[in-house]
């Protein structure tokens, strides 16, 4: 098998068929894989599933084999088992941050007017959430990206753990004790977001379901307790 960067058209239309979840556990962070082995420069559809890093690690150690992927290609998790997606049904899109809520505001988190966390609605089927993180170390290295919800990470790190459970996602790097974790709730339809270990320009970056915290120090205490609505950016702070 051989994991790639297809062009953005094949990746959209992979994603899609999968409706926008892993085809074997919906998980909604995906890569793209040849199921036969092709020419490098060459991408066919036909021939390429969108999974999530867990499964892609499977299928290269032959734990999934080319059937059950060709399968799952025409029956995706997500079209099986929908109340199980990252979906949210509700006309407003809420996400609770260190009890900030944010209504209609994808750019959660912005530092030094860089966008760290972007929750939006996938503009081909509003249900589906698509995340745009940056997860960068203390010495302000980018260990790897979602971008729409398609992961990139450096080729020869595998200590990412990615986890999810119906409307649950949690990405975790152990070595850095980095984490980003994004739970529906399945009565008010409101994400809440949690993050420990991020960092930008050095500085550290913590988000517990109490409180923001920027090198252990709690910050936007004035939204503390409050709702903001169809706002430019949620959290916005300069580093020192």
């Amino acid at each position: 098998m051989i994991t790639r960067n297809p062009p953005i058209q094949i990746e959209n239309q992979l994603r899609k068929e999968a409706l926008y979840g892993c085809i074997i556990c919906g998980c909604p962070v995906l890569v793209y894989v040849d199921i036969i082995q092709q020419d490098k420069e060459v991408f066919i559809p036909e021939n390429m599933v969108a999974l999530c890093p867990i499964h892609r690690n499977k299928y290269h150690d032959n734990d999934l084999k080319e059937d059950l992927l060709r399968n799952a290609k025409l029956s995706p998790y997500n079209k099986e088992h929908q109340l199980d997606a990252f979906t949210v049904h509700s006309s407003d899109i809420t996400v609770n941050v260190g009890k900030c809520k944010f209504v209609n505001t994808p750019r959660i988190l912005v530092v030094d007017d860089f966008d760290i966390i972007t929750v939006k609605r996938n503009p081909e089927d509003s249900r589906f959430i698509l995340f745009d993180v940056n997860f960068f170390d203390s010495l302000n290295n980018l260990k790897a990206m979602l971008s729409e919800n398609s992961w990139h990470s450096e080729s020869a790190d595998l200590d990412w753990i990615v986890r999810y459970e119906p409307r649950h996602l949690s990405i975790q790097k152990q070595s850095d004790t980095m984490l980003f974790d994004a739970k529906i709730d399945n009565e008010k339809e409101e994400i809440t977001i949690i993050v420990d270990g991020f960092h930008y320009n050095q500085s550290l970056i913590q988000i517990s379901q109490n409180e923001i915290l920027v090198d252990k120090e709690e910050i936007a205490q004035d939204l503390k307790g409050t709702s903001v609505k169809n706002y430019e950016a949620g959290i916005m702070f300069q580093t020192r």
